[in-house]
């Protein structure tokens, strides 16, 4: 096998040249970009962990706190079930929507 060699214009040299620069400078931005990526992905990691030992401290806080205040039971003096409450609000807005009907016949008349 024999060797042949081609020989570049200053031009097509200069041009090579500078795509390999730019090559050159495109990857060392992207492993620029890449630590910047890792560095934050720690930092994102330190955060999660202090924000899950935060809430389990305050979660324990607050079952103590509910352990330690006494209890009240209020009852109401008419208890209603939410079957009830449900009956109620439904036969109000019925009376309703019958008022507002009977109000638009009279204006019509």
């Amino acid at each position: 096998m024999t060797h042949k060699y081609v020989r570049l214009s200053p031009g097509e040299n200069n041009y090579g040249k500078k795509n390999l620069l730019q090559s050159q400078l495109a990857l060392l931005t992207a492993i620029k970009h890449f630590n910047s990526y890792k560095l934050l992905r720690k930092e994102e990691l330190i955060f999660k962990i202090q924000l899950k030992n935060k809430v389990a401290e305050v979660l324990e806080t607050l079952s103590y706190v509910d352990k330690t205040i006494p209890k009240i039971h209020f009852e109401s003096e008419h208890p209603m079930d939410a079957e009830e409450r449900i009956k109620v609000l439904e036969t109000r807005s019925l009376e309703e929507e019958l008022e507002e009907i009977k109000r638009k016949l009279a204006t019509l008349q």
